[in-house]
């Protein structure tokens, strides 16, 4: 059955291209937690070429393996053969069916109902707030609601009540920059960010004006897509990449901004949503010319004037979208240096998954939890005040992971850092 042509967009090829020499294996953290040969990249890979060729059901069991993958990349930084193990990933997800961890009831509302609406997104924000004056999230840990409400949706009322929810701060069409304009920078509002991190938008905005930079929220924008696709929910994912193609080309900006790594990679990656003999894909390939994370951006830039001193330690912890996903490492440390009175401290295993992966820390909680306490051991041994790190489920799992655990560090986006000392 080999050769035949793939079902979806991934060519058939691609999943012949892993020799598997292994060499991605101390790289994968399901794998070192495991040491399942399933539960690694090669492992992966056969088992989606398995379901391609139709050597193998989706079952519950074949699901587990794939839907137990944090998608953190890390195993395309170390392969010599360029393997694209997370379209590899998206694309065995989409072909589990009802098997797939999305099927259920709330991840289905979830991903069809509410991610993909920024109105529903704007209401989830006052219910989150609303739970967070009640007692509700600690009544939802009483034994007598555990048969009741599933585990899942207990731990996520938990993690999401975490961060303080601030009043829906409505950004405006334009903010202009503070000195002649550089560029016009389009920026992506995060759903994430739109609901828990409103000030992690406020500070993007008030340090790229710093720089004189033009930045403008098109109106239409959307959900970018990128958590349908790690779940395999393709034919969504393409149709919010439209939406958002859409939204920017009309806004007429020369940079396509977000301060989300998820987000970014993924719109990076637009192209690929469409094939080759769709009009979108070119569309795509303009669009996704033009997406840069707000760290990329600002180090272009040469943002460095107005820093005032901000005498703190921070430990910055690499999110796997932004390192994997776009190479972008060096970037976020060469910012936070040019801060007068910020020590930037090393992180052990800064490269290393926290395990929030999106909605992985609510769907798979257990694995979750083993690679955030690694994490937390390493940013306790640090000695920082704050760690920092630029994507929102990892500030809001490690932050959740600090306060579960008493620990006095401050988890920040790397541009709240930048616009303190701004200010």
């Amino acid at each position: 059955m080999g050769g035949k042509p793939s079902t979806g967009l991934l060519s058939y090829e691609k999943l012949m291209e892993c020799t598997h020499c292994g060499l991605c294996l101390p790289y994968c953290p399901t794998y070192r937690e495991l040491g399942v040969e399933m539960d690694s990249p090669r492992g992966r890979v056969y088992l989606v070429k398995a379901l391609e060729d139709r050597r193998v059901r989706a079952t519950e069991r074949l699901a587990l393996h794939l839907e137990l993958c944090v998608g953190c990349r890390a195993c395309e930084t170390a392969c010599p053969s360029n393997v694209s193990f997370g379209h590899i990933l998206e694309h065995g997800r989409s072909l589990l069916g009802d098997r797939s961890s999305v099927s259920g009831w709330w991840s289905h509302l979830l991903y069809c109902h509410v991610l993909p609406k920024k109105n529903r997104i704007n209401r989830l924000g006052r219910l989150l707030r609303l739970l967070q004056r009640s007692p509700w999230p600690h009544i939802l840990d009483y034994p007598a609601f555990h048969g009741i409400v599933p585990d899942e949706l207990r731990h996520a009322v938990d993690v999401l009540t975490t961060l303080p929810v601030t009043p829906q701060q409505d950004l405006q069409r334009v903010y202009r920059g503070a000195s002649e304009n550089r560029l016009t920078a389009g920026l992506l509002v995060c759903c994430m960010m739109r609901v828990l991190m409103t000030d992690v938008n406020q500070a993007t905005v008030r340090v790229l004006n710093h720089t004189g930079s033009d930045v403008i929220v098109p109106q239409g924008q959307e959900c970018c897509g990128a958590l349908h696709a790690h779940a395999g929910l393709l034919e969504e994912a393409r149709r919010l990449a439209m939406v958002n193609i859409l939204a920017f080309e009309v806004s007429g900006v020369d940079v396509i901004v977000t301060n989300s790594a998820g987000c970014g990679a993924h719109m990076k990656e637009y192209t690929r949503l469409f094939p080759e003999s769709d009009g979108w894909r070119e569309r795509a390939r303009r669009f996704s010319e033009k997406v840069r994370d707000v760290s990329e951006l600002l180090h272009s830039l040469g943002l460095s004037d107005g820093l005032e001193r901000l005498p703190v330690k921070v430990a910055y912890d690499d999110p796997c979208h932004l390192l994997h996903g776009q190479g972008i490492g060096n970037e976020p440390r060469e910012l936070l240096e040019r801060i007068p009175g910020l020590e930037l401290i090393s992180l052990k295993e800064s490269d290393w998954c926290c395990g929030s992966a999106g909605t992985y820390m609510f769907t798979e909680g257990e694995m979750a939890l083993r690679l955030l306490r690694r994490k937390l051991e390493d940013i306790v041994s640090s000695g920082a005040d704050i760690v920092a790190t630029g994507n929102p489920g990892c500030l809001l799992w490690i932050a959740w992971g600090l306060r579960r655990e008493g620990i006095p560090v401050t988890c920040l986006h790397p541009v709240q850092l930048l616009d303190m000392a701004l200010q």
